[in-house]
């Protein structure tokens, strides 16, 4: 994960704080504050998502394994033939 993942995550809470704050006070600019802060976090974390897929470090995602001859998918398809 790089820093703009960690920090759009941070941010995105932090965004849900302030609206909860606001909702709970009464407060509508802080309730809106949360709402832009949770939208920009999301948008920095999927900055960081893309960054990470485009310089090839390793994902929170694990790779899909290869298909073998020997699944089951693999020795159905070949009868067929």
């Amino acid at each position: 994960m790089n820093a703009n993942r960690w920090r759009g995550t941070g941010r995105k809470f932090t965004g849900r704080l302030k609206e909860a704050a606001g909702r709970i006070s009464g407060s509508r600019r802080l309730q809106i504050e949360g709402v832009l802060d949770r939208i920009i976090g999301g948008l920095q974390d999927t900055l960081g998502r893309l960054q990470d897929r485009f310089s090839g470090e390793v994902t929170d995602r694990p790779a899909r394994p290869a298909q073998t001859a020997s699944s089951p998918r693999a020795r159905s398809a070949s009868k067929a033939l």
